[in-house]
């Protein structure tokens, strides 16, 4: 899932919101069309840009809560929201992306780990995780209406910047390689999951 609504315009001000979270949706679309080109996956893989998240996760609420949705059927959902920054905390390695929520499931923080392993090019920072789990940061995004559901999710995010909800966040300010390598990460995940995840 991502969010495809920002701030709109205030006062005049064109708000563009190309991290948060025209990012997001870049690499939903990316991951979708990737994984449409594969036969016979064992899982389905459902993409959902929701909107209203801005406003209080009102899309995503909105989804888990319809009577077509089913929690026991979904593994786990993986949310991308704001990916294509760096925050002050990584002044020098910036091939490096936020996992905020591995701690709702043991297999799914294994895999986690060994997509990091696997894929050198792009590293999972937990260092939030027992600050912001699962209030905090994490109840701030749509990954945590399918927690609340019973549903193991994550949130990928790179880090809070001085343009975040400013009409200066911009798609020049993107490193477009480092956007690439975080994208390629996230989808040697959803390569494992598909691959690798037991049923209980």
């Amino acid at each position: 899932s991502a969010h495809y609504d920002h701030m709109g315009i205030i006062e005049n001000n064109m708000f563009p919101g190309a991290d948060d979270n025209a990012s997001g949706i870049a690499a939903l679309l990316e991951i979708a069309e990737e994984f449409s080109n594969l036969k016979n996956l064992k899982y389905n893989l459902i993409f959902i840009a929701t909107s209203g998240e801005e406003q209080g996760l009102l899309g995503s609420k909105y989804h888990v809560s319809t009577n077509s949705f089913d929690p026991s059927n979904v593994i786990c959902n993986l949310n991308l929201d704001m990916i294509s920054r760096y925050d002050t905390l990584h002044p020098k390695n910036k091939n490096y992306l936020y996992c905020i929520g591995s701690a709702s499931s043991n297999q799914l923080n294994s895999l986690l780990k060994k997509a990091t392993d696997e894929f050198k090019l792009c590293t999972f920072d937990f260092s939030l995780e027992s600050t912001d789990y699962p209030n905090g940061l994490y109840s701030r995004s749509d990954q945590v209406s399918f927690y609340r559901k019973g549903i193991p999710s994550i949130n990928f995010f790179s880090g809070f910047h001085y343009d975040y909800h400013k009409p200066s966040d911009t798609s020049d300010k993107i490193n477009y390689s480092v956007l690439e390598n975080r994208v390629r990460l996230i989808s040697t995940v959803i390569h494992l999951l598909q691959n690798e995840w037991e049923e209980n």
